[in-house]
């Protein structure tokens, strides 16, 4: 019951915004000449104690933590396969990949469901923020101090109210690397030659 009441909570906050195209043009008047502007729809998640988000267009869906099966001899950070709804779905951990510190999963965490090319793939998160809805122009390239690992896998930063978002590369984070990007070449039987 708990469960449902989050969840419905989730989706009144969301609805407006699942209502409208994702970059919708508002038109703004800047004096006397009209000006656009367009908009980026966000879901913000942490992973540990930072805040980071990812284009909703991109979610199939939520869902509470369920139980993965692990793939043999798959990278640490690919956590497991779920089935939802028939379809097999591998499991990324980002805070592996990214380097940042595990901690104890709360009944806060959570997996985003998301649209990869023509797969789909969850990502592990701790805790959903919430929907925010930022302007296009206040999208920014990923600040130079973010270096390392983490800098591949962030597309860029976004200005909401008074924080920012780490906008994620939902590509980046869920490519396998050395499997030609794909996490069905994880799970292939071994060659006999590998074997």
């Amino acid at each position: 019951m708990v469960e449902q009441n989050i969840i419905d909570a989730f989706l009144e906050q969301m609805g407006p915004l699942l209502d409208e195209e994702p970059a919708q043009v508002a038109p703004e008047t800047a004096g006397t000449e009209k000006a656009t502007e367009r908009y980026l729809d966000l879901m913000g998640f942490q992973l540990g104690d930072e805040e980071y988000a990812v284009d909703i267009m991109r979610i199939r869906e939520i869902t509470t933590l369920l139980e993965m099966t692990p793939i043999p001899r798959a990278p640490g950070y690919i956590a497991g396969v779920v089935s939802l709804r028939g379809n097999i779905t591998p499991i990324f951990d980002p805070k592996k990949k990214i380097g940042l510190p595990q901690t104890e999963r709360s009944n806060r965490a959570r997996i985003i469901v998301l649209n990869r090319n023509d797969e789909q793939v969850g990502i592990l998160v701790d805790a959903i923020i919430g929907a925010a809805r930022v302007a296009l122009g206040s999208l920014e390239p990923p600040p130079a101090v973010i270096r390392g690992p983490q800098a591949e896998y962030v597309s860029g930063v976004a200005r909401d109210a008074d924080r920012m978002l780490i906008v994620m590369d939902i590509d980046a984070i869920t490519r396998v690397e050395g499997a030609a990007g794909s996490w069905k070449r994880v799970a292939e039987p071994a060659s006999p030659e590998e074997r």
